[in-house]
């Protein structure tokens, strides 16, 4: 594409707010720099999606300047490091209310943005907490659900979609999931979410690869605020004690161990291997010797979402549940489950969690399905996460090489039984 003079003119000004906000934000380097830059004329505004790119109209650069333009980016980022688009997702925002969530993620974000002593500021079109009447010091969820009740009740009344706080910029799919009209294709070389078949892809982070930037710069933040004190970094300080704080219970021990003594019982399981050869197989002429091999466990998660279940018992669940994903280092198999299962599927990440239920108590559908599938679905570990208000299995219900974990959260974990054969973890409260 060949640059106008106001396209050159726009492209400097983005360089020198990038180098703005590197100096004023160090420890958000990496996330700035791993910034893919597209250029969308008529859009009026700086966005993101969920592949890292931010797109830019030029004539909005050019009326914001340098100063405010690094203020942009570092909007953006704030986006893309706490991972809104996927949080939007698993909240259940669509086209009818992306322009509330955007609204809402606008707020937080705006209200650790510029910190005293800054030469940022916000422009007059900027969302925060108090021009749209809402408390400081919230999540943007809590917002979402606030304008979201807002705009039903303008509906309500006037009879039509009411829009929460009022219009404000969109900042594209990287924030509230739903893509835009003016966004790229996903990319197509294999980046992204591998939706990019065809051509007009654009390369952007795939999943893995955001995941790693976004983990490299909570560790810049901690650092940040360990040399210059806590909450130097903002907001960002938060979101990287979150980030960075592991599950309460140590799920690679507990699966090992689990796991070590489950797939004993598997036919053709074994510590030996002759699909690649043994390290020390050259010191011994005319034999092949074995590798050895760690079994990879088939682990299914039933998770109670039944109405027992608080916001936080839930929060501390889902931990967990992000705990045994990287234990294992491979998919992991997550049924909700109340009184009856409401969704099975195969996730790599808490982010692909679906969290519906909230009705009776009941963790043995959950057993069962496991259970019941195994011939098509193998498991060697069966980890239910709960607070404990729930009926027990017999032990004839759950096959012996089987091991079932049971997790047990909230005020209710301690009053619980779980069966004498099975394994049982409380998280502290």
């Amino acid at each position: 594409m060949t640059m106008t003079t106001n396209d050159l003119e726009a492209r400097k000004i983005l360089q020198a707010a990038r180098v703005i906000a590197l100096r004023a934000r160090p420890y958000l380097a990496q996330a700035l720099c791993a910034l893919q830059l597209r250029e969308k004329a008529g859009i009026g505004t700086m966005a993101c999606d969920a592949h890292w790119r931010v797109y830019y109209d030029p004539a909005t650069v050019r009326q914001w300047g340098p100063q405010n333009t690094a203020a942009g980016l570092l909007h953006e980022v704030g986006h893309l490091v706490r991972g809104h688009h996927a949080r939007a997702k698993a909240l259940g925002v669509t086209a009818e209310g992306a322009q509330d969530a955007n609204l809402a993620q606008d707020a937080a974000i705006n209200e650790h943005l510029c910190c005293a002593g800054d030469t940022f500021a916000l422009l007059a079109t900027d969302s925060t907490p108090a021009k749209l009447g809402l408390p400081a010091g919230k999540t943007w969820e809590e917002y979402y659900a606030l304008l979201r009740a807002k705009s039903q009740q303008q509906q309500q009344q006037q009879g039509q979609q009411g829009q929460g706080g009022g219009k404000g910029r969109s900042c594209g799919s990287g924030a509230t999931g739903v893509p835009e009209a003016w966004e790229d294709a996903p990319p197509s070389d294999g980046a992204g979410d591998g939706e990019g078949e065809g051509e007009g892809g654009v390369p952007g982070l795939n999943e893995a690869e955001a995941r790693a930037v976004q983990t490299a710069t909570a560790k810049a933040v901690e650092s940040h605020e360990a040399k210059h004190g806590r909450g130097s970094a903002g907001g960002f300080g938060v979101w990287a004690a979150e980030k960075l704080t592991p599950p309460t219970v140590p799920w690679q021990q507990v699966l090992r161990g689990a796991v070590r003594s489950a797939v004993q019982y598997r036919r053709g399981a074994a510590d030996f291997t002759y699909s690649r050869p043994s390290r020390r197989g050259a010191a011994v002429q005319g034999v092949v010797m074995p590798a050895m091999h760690a079994p990879v466990p088939q682990v299914a998660v039933v998770l109670d979402t039944s109405a027992s279940m608080g916001d936080r018992e839930l929060q501390t669940a889902l931990a967990e549940v992000e705990g045994v994903c990287r234990a294992v280092a491979a998919q992991v198999r997550v049924l909700a489950v109340d009184a009856v299962v409401h969704d099975d599927r195969t996730v790599q990440s808490v982010r692909d969690v679906r969290v519906v239920g909230r009705g009776g108590t009941d963790m043995n559908a959950g057993i069962r399905r496991v259970v019941e599938g195994r011939r098509t679905k193998p498991c060697d570990v069966i980890v239910v996460i709960t607070d404990g208000d729930t009926a027990m299995p017999e032990r004839a219900d759950v096959p012996r090489d089987v091991r079932l974990i049971y997790c047990l959260v909230g005020w209710l974990a301690k009053h619980s039984r779980p069966p004498a054969w099975a394994t049982s973890v409380i998280v502290p409260a």
